[in-house]
């Protein structure tokens, strides 16, 4: 085990005790790409800039996602997450400094100590440091015309060799460098002629800020209400003894998302830790693979595409308001996965209709390329359309959009919310305009020349080939993936199963595969068994291996009896059904037995 000493040299060595200070006349916003604005309220102080010119916003991601700020995110859920989540770093590298640099400090001095460093982030920046800005690039927060750097505003001007060495854009290094020199006026400020004792807390830090803020020289200024910088020490003190971060902090003593320790000791690489599954509560869950999760029973639920965030959450009866984090692969090893497919949504989504229904359309609605997208066209009130896609918006309000087809232009239809999705669309039976997607009863033809297989569920395993040229009737029709492949459930040779059909998304490959056509026309035909045959089986399929329903007597057969006296005679048959490969279905006129029969053993007449 390291022992404090040791530990303590560890982390001077990775961070470095800040140097003698020399100024730097760097410019107004040095280095400050992208920059956006804010508000002065916790997590989003005006200004923020990208992280890229100093640090790679990938490391922060896998990092830091639990204390980074998402602007994109619905408020105020987002920003009590983000206090809860930061009071816990703060608290933890200001707790685990002090045990490094005062072993010995009375639970009083680190109580006071916390309360400080708490005071000093709120003062300096409302406790905020990174930001997943609304250009979705990573932020840090930038200060005093940009020289401030992050949630302790290291100032490029006086700390320039620091902020290249990484203590400004990365949170531990920033609190860590900051705290050193706050630690120096702290221990300071115990003797400062302003300060009545050591243990007079609320003097004794204000005096460490005043020296922190205004240099070492300053340290008794708080007292002078006609400094120049008095109103400083005065903003400070209201927010010391105000404490206002604590509205937002629903458990002060919540576990850090964060290896605060792993971070202080100058690690690169450290991974929250697998066990600690509250941060990801609440929050959109983007893994290695790409896919998007929410998690719910120990469990990670996940889906293809963010698009489809809203229907997963539901349908696990989550919130997703806490904002996105992206996980590593060592953040959630070893926590159970399951699927979640997009075409389950309208279970968990009232109202929502699903891919392949028709609905009409209660007004004239818009048609978009996307979802709020490009204007293409306007759709016809009272009319009937098929469903190609689906999206739904807005994890409260539900807001639905509908892939449709009009006057030969695909794209979106907005269909109300949760709360008047019936006044914009509702369900119907009739025939749409145009039947893109074959619906359970409709007939479908086999076009590509390979066949397509019959397997015994959606992708599941081969049964045999159905040829091109085959026309069936659909039992069922299925969707599954991001693409909305489709399934068409048919029944071939005396077996049922499911058949590939193609593709709606990106573009609709249907027609490649089997196009819906209209119901064959029966021509009921009789005839007579072959004169060359003797019998032959009927079966209960179209095939040779299936089992005997009956038999057909040839005409052969029927001579042979003339001749020799016995009573079977050559049979008649009325035809029942044809699957166009060579078999037919037939009656036997004589003896009523039904049966499939290869149709060149029949003479039709």
């Amino acid at each position: 085990m390291i022992s404090k000493t040791k530990l303590f040299a560890l982390v001077l060595f990775a961070l470095s005790i800040p140097p003698s200070h020399a100024f730097n006349d760097t410019s107004d916003f040095w280095r400050c790409e992208n920059r956006v604005g804010g508000a002065w309220v916790f997590g989003r102080v005006p200004y923020a800039c990208d992280v890229q010119p100093f640090g790679e916003p990938t490391y922060v991601q896998q990092q830091f996602a639990p204390v980074i700020f998402d602007d994109l995110a619905g408020q105020p859920m987002e920003t009590s997450r983000y206090m809860e989540s930061l009071n816990s770093v703060i608290r933890d590298t200001s707790d685990y400094y002090l045990s490094i640099r005062k072993p010995n400090a009375s639970t009083a001095e680190k109580q006071a100590w916390r309360h400080a460093i708490f005071a000093v982030a709120h003062q300096e920046t409302f406790w905020s440091h990174y930001r997943n800005a609304t250009d979705s690039r990573i932020k840090m927060v930038r200060g005093d015309l940009g020289h401030g750097h992050g949630m302790m505003q290291v100032d490029d001007r006086w700390h320039f060799t620091a902020i290249n060495e990484g203590k400004g854009w990365q949170l531990i290094e920033n609190m860590i460098y900051a705290l050193e020199i706050f630690y120096t006026e702290w221990q300071r400020a115990a003797t400062a002629s302003c300060v009545s004792s050591a243990t007079q807390w609320r003097s004794r830090t204000r005096s460490a800020y005043s020296a922190y803020n205004g240099g070492p020289n300053q340290i008794c200024r708080w007292t002078d209400p006609t400094h120049v910088w008095a109103r400083n020490d005065q903003n400070f003190v209201q927010k010391y003894d105000a404490q206002g971060w604590n509205q937002h902090i629903a458990d002060a003593n919540a576990a850090s998302p964060i290896d605060v320790v792993c971070l202080v000791e100058g690690n690169e690489n450290c991974p929250p830790g697998s066990d600690d599954t509250q941060r990801l509560s609440g929050k959109l869950l983007e893994i290695a693979s790409g896919e998007v999760c929410v998690f719910n029973d120990n469990t990670l639920y996940c889906t293809d595409n963010k698009r489809d965030a809203v229907c997963l959450a539901k349908s696990q009866n989550v919130s997703i308001a806490g904002g996105q984090l992206a996980l590593a692969p060592q953040d959630y090893e070893g926590l159970p996965q399951q699927r979640f497919d997009r075409h389950d949504c309208n279970s968990h989504v009232e109202g929502l209709l699903a891919v392949g229904q028709v609905l009409q359309t209660q007004l004239a609605i818009n048609l978009r390329a996307m979802p709020g997208g490009a204007w293409l066209a306007t759709t016809i009130q009272g009319q009937h359309y098929q469903i190609t896609d689906f999206e739904v918006r807005d994890e409260d309000r539900l807001y639905r959009y509908y892939r449709v087809r009009h006057q030969n232009t695909e794209g979106y239809i907005y269909a109300g919310s949760a709360a008047d999705h019936t006044s914009w669309a509702i369900p119907s039976t009739s025939l749409p305009l145009e039947t893109i997607i074959a619906r359970p009863n409709d007939w479908i033809e086999i076009v590509i020349a390979s066949g397509i297989n019959l397997r015994n569920t959606p992708a599941g395993s081969l049964i045999t080939t159905v040829p091109q040229g085959t026309v069936s009737q659909v039992l069922a029709t299925q969707f599954r993936g991001p693409s909305n492949q489709v399934y068409y459930g048919i029944e071939y040779a005396g077996a049922t199963g499911y058949i590939y059909g193609g593709r709606l998304l990106p573009d609709a490959t249907l027609a490649q595969w089997a196009n819906v056509t209209s119901a064959p026309m029966v021509f009921v035909r009789t005839g007579r068994s072959s004169d060359t045959i003797w019998w032959t089986p009927l079966r209960e399929c179209a095939e040779t291996s299936c089992k005997s329903s009956g038999y057909v007597i040839g005409g052969y057969y029927d001579s042979w009896c003339k001749r020799f006296g016995c009573g079977w005679r050559q049979s008649h048959v009325t035809e029942l059904d044809n699957n166009l490969s060579g078999w037919v279905q037939v009656r036997v006129d004589d003896s009523d037995q039904e049966g499939w029969i290869e149709e060149r053993f029949i003479i039709w007449d």
